[in-house]
């Protein structure tokens, strides 16, 4: 299992909650109590650090809904670069002549 998963697991396991919403076309509020931001660092370090995935994607309507407080409106999509995916097209075969 992938460490942020494991992050996300032992979160929602302790019921913590976050809240994510557009404030302004230009502002997102990440909002949470110290254990709720405290998760937040540690999945951005986890995802740092990962070597398996390229990304981790949370939603309050969707995969991680139980970490989003009422209110939560948008998601947190996380994306390491370079990234595996981009790398296998760049190092992949070469076009014919």
């Amino acid at each position: 299992m992938l460490k942020t998963d494991r992050l996300c697991l032992h979160a929602a396991d302790k019921g913590i909650r976050i809240r994510c919403q557009r404030l302004d076309p230009r502002t997102i509020l990440l909002e949470g109590t110290s254990d709720g931001l405290k998760f937040l660092g540690n999945l951005l370090l986890a995802q740092a650090e990962g070597r398996i995935s390229c990304h981790t994607h949370l939603s309050p309507r969707g995969p991680g809904s139980d970490l989003f407080a009422p209110g939560s409106t948008i998601g947190l999509y996380l994306h390491k670069v370079p990234c595996a995916h981009t790398r296998r097209k760049a190092n992949g075969p070469k076009p014919r002549s």
